[in-house]
């Protein structure tokens, strides 16, 4: 089953756009320990997981964005269901440190945007100490939230090129089995629709697509 979500994160954003964003549905996300991403003024998403696109509800909430004084930031949808893994390597026992080589981020310049995100959602009450200092040495962008009583860590990639972005989706699955002590989940998700206002509005920084060749080339 394929699923869509939609994410507003925004720099600058007004009380009553707000106030009318959470009557359509949006709920505010939170974040903590934000690491290579500057941390919204607001996030919220709609997270009803509908199995087809809402072109109403996209519409409307591109209607109010566009118009609301001042706003800046993004609002994207996505797709996501079809490619997930469940990761747990706690039976696992390595002495080697494992080497890895990090990711290089950038910044989107105005008119571009990203194509799919790679979510590592690692589950901090279980996951070891070791299994959290390797995940660090990826450079992903990252932050914690709190679901339900569980603390989970999310690390994250945004790429330029879809196709490149699902190869180290997978790769990058196999190079976790070697990780002792982690445990989560991954998942890509893939941009289906996108808006940016202003053009030159801040996002996530991105994996180029020469960047992501030459990953995977050494693995």
């Amino acid at each position: 089953m394929k699923y869509f979500d939609i994410h507003l994160s925004a720099e600058l954003i007004g009380r009553e756009t707000i106030r009318q964003l959470e009557s359509f549905g949006f709920r505010e996300d939170f974040f903590r320990n934000n690491r290579n991403s500057k941390p919204p003024h607001y996030h919220a998403s709609y997270r009803t997981h509908l199995d087809a696109p809402d072109n109403i509800l996209w519409g409307r909430t591109v209607s109010l964005l566009t118009s609301a004084p001042g706003f800046r930031g993004c609002l994207e949808e996505e797709s996501f269901g079809d490619l997930r893994y469940n990761l747990n390597t706690l039976s696992s026992v390595s002495d080697t440190k494992l080497c890895v080589q990090p990711f290089e981020l950038e910044t989107c310049r105005p008119g571009e945007h990203k194509t799919c995100d790679v979510h590592i959602n690692v589950n901090m009450d279980r996951t070891t100490p070791d299994g959290l200092e390797h995940m660090e040495q990826f450079n992903f962008i990252s932050f914690d939230r709190t679901v339900g009583k569980e603390t989970r860590r999310v690390y994250s990639l945004t790429f330029e090129d879809l196709t490149l972005g699902e190869e180290v989706f997978h790769r990058l699955y196999g190079i976790f089995q070697n990780i002792p002590g982690l445990v989560g989940k991954m998942k890509r998700e893939r941009v289906t629709r996108f808006m940016v206002s202003p053009s030159d509005a801040e996002q996530l920084p991105i994996v180029r697509t020469t960047f992501a060749k030459s990953w995977l080339a050494s693995y």
